[in-house]
């Protein structure tokens, strides 16, 4: 990990109030549901899901993906910005930003 990609990563997660905001950019109709690393000039945790971007199957997706991934509740996962775009903000309701980090960067196979 690059002293460069830390930065990133610290700039995709925003702290807010009873949980943390998390900036995404998602490739819908993957081969494999993952974190796939980080977009470098965006800041953005890069996220491939198997389901098409076609009546909300890619954002459900997503938000089952990363439920399962931080072992919360479906319901704790919000999308709040873009949900009609590969660009999207996720509010992850509970979490602080240590844990998202570090499960993050677990997932990743320690990519970020």
């Amino acid at each position: 990990m690059t002293a460069n990609e830390k930065s990133d990563l610290s700039e995709s997660i925003t702290e807010g109030d009873g949980g943390v905001y998390l900036d995404i950019v998602v490739s819908p109709d993957s081969k494999e549901k993952k974190i796939s690393g980080l977009d470098p000039w965006r800041g953005e945790v890069k996220v491939t899901v198997k389901e098409r971007a076609e009546k909300g199957r890619a954002n459900e997706a997503i938000t089952e993906f990363f439920a399962e991934l931080l072992g919360k509740e479906k319901n704790k996962v919000h999308i709040v910005k873009g949900r009609k775009a590969k660009h999207k903000r996720l509010f992850l309701s509970g979490l602080e930003r240590p844990e998202l980090e570090e499960e993050l960067s677990k997932a990743a196979g320690g990519m970020i």
